[in-house]
């Protein structure tokens, strides 16, 4: 939200999820070009609600996990 994502145009992202790359597989026959759209819509509202804050491997550490009772872990 805060990389190189940020910089790139809607319609990059489109072709991305459509055609695959080296970090994602191709998209094209599960999803419909709106489905593909409303991805890049999300992804552009979470870099608006969490652009500021940055990614940061010096921030605080993380609280340990509780231990599990059955279901998935976050």
């Amino acid at each position: 939200m805060t990389g190189v994502s940020k910089n790139l145009p809607d319609g990059y992202i489109f072709g991305y999820i459509r055609n695959g790359g080296i970090w994602m597989p191709s998209y094209d026959d599960a999803m419909s070009p709106k489905e593909r759209w409303e991805v890049v819509v999300y992804l552009r509202s979470l870099e608006k609600k969490y652009g500021e804050t940055e990614a940061s491997s010096s921030g605080p550490a993380a609280a340990p996990s509780q231990p599990s009772t059955g279901g998935p872990q976050p």
